[in-house]
């Protein structure tokens, strides 16, 4: 924990002291939303951290057994980001007898500690019409503005563990805050980091898994859902052997232009890259790396931990799709899926954000024959 923290704290000074050099060259460019984001924002989320460090610390002198809590039934929904994984996990963490992060959880109360104290604030609020709550909720949708269009948040809604990552810098969406920070940079791929730091980071994502389940007491499958973390398969299946891996593919085009055009709300928040040049690099260099890692690992496990869907044929088949998937691996939900209904529109972005035409020269070649060898591996109905 120690190596982690000063890793950290080394990371975000770095990250924060380029910052205050505003270069438009750099994507970084003098604006009132960047100047806000490293006045208030970013001061407010270091104190969170260090918050969650003494919640941290004190999990392990208070609730020290949680450490020895099992985490064998796991599942991992894992794939290109804007293929559907939240889709999958909001509807598998209704279908199965399971338990998954809360936005809550993940960015607010990651320690047990935490969870505890929260858990006793949120009783008393709602004694007085949660005011706390709605307040909250009110302002992560202010702030999230039209991110909500694609992706919905709130309080209590399932949300990525890979939030609980932002404590020790090893979350990827910092890198869209500071896109000159080659530290973050390191994160498209967690190859490029040293092995102590990949060992480290392994073990904290574990521990918070099991500080999770040992708060709600569950001996039911853990659901995690990450769309970032397809480099991390081999390392998360050596930390968790006997998980199950569900992976999301999409066309390559498609998805680097969904993914420009969903994280536009985020450049806004941040003040950086009005271009949208860096973000198109970051996510160019992330896809070569992840359908490369998907492929591999596919390649290397054994089929009866890992299946493989396409963003297609899930939209057109959601639930089919979906009792299928639990079938391969062998789960067993509470009731099948309704495999009549319509197909579906997974979530888009709104069309006033749909301006981010792709050139697909710019993706690199391994990339779609990557993608072309995953989809001969992903079910067929």
């Amino acid at each position: 924990m120690q190596f982690l923290l000063i890793r950290s704290f080394k990371l975000f000074f770095y990250a924060y002291l380029e910052a205050l050099c505003f270069n438009r060259k750099k994507h970084t460019p003098l604006s009132l939303n960047r100047v806000l984001f490293l006045t208030f924002f970013f001061p407010g989320f270091i104190a969170l951290q260090i918050i969650h460090y003494l919640g941290f610390f004190l999990d392990h002198l208070l609730f020290k057994d949680f450490k020895k809590q099992s985490c064998d039934k796991a599942l991992f929904i894992i794939g290109i980001p804007r293929s559907g994984t939240t889709y999958i996990h909001r509807t598998l963490s209704d279908a199965l007898v399971s338990t998954t992060f809360s936005t809550w959880e993940a960015i607010i109360a990651p320690s047990i500690f935490e969870k505890k104290c929260l858990r006793l604030f949120s009783r008393l609020d709602g004694l007085i019409g949660s005011p706390f709550k709605n307040t909250l909720n009110f302002a992560i949708k202010k702030i999230g503005g039209d991110f909500h269009n694609i992706h919905t948040v709130s309080v209590n809604d399932p949300e990525e563990d890979y939030l609980t990552l932002l404590p020790i810098g090893a979350c990827f969406i910092l890198l869209f805050a500071f896109p000159n920070s080659q530290a973050l940079r390191k994160l498209t791929s967690i190859n490029n980091l040293k092995e102590k730091e990949r060992s480290a980071i392994i073990a904290f994502y574990k521990e918070n898994i099991q500080r999770h389940l040992y708060f709600h007491g569950y001996d039911s499958y853990f659901i995690s859902k990450n769309a970032a973390f397809s480099t991390w398969l081999p390392e998360i299946k050596k930390a968790f052997p006997n998980a199950k891996f569900l992976l999301s593919i999409r066309d390559p085009e498609s998805a680097l232009s969904s993914q420009l055009s969903s994280l536009k709300p985020a450049r806004n928040v941040f003040g950086t890259d009005p271009s949208g040049e860096a973000t198109q690099a970051i996510i160019l260099e992330s896809m070569r790396y992840s359908f490369q890692s998907i492929y591999s690992f596919i390649q290397n496990t054994d089929a009866k931990y890992t299946v493989v869907i396409d963003q297609e044929r899930l939209r057109h088949q959601p639930h089919g799709t979906l009792n299928k998937v639990m079938e391969l691996l062998g789960l067993d939900i509470q009731k099948k899926l309704d495999t009549t209904e319509e197909p579906i529109q997974i979530k888009t972005v709104s069309k006033h954000l749909q301006k981010n035409t792709v050139n697909k020269d710019l993706i690199d070649d391994s990339v779609f024959e990557n993608y072309k060898l995953i989809l001969n591996a992903s079910i067929r109905l």
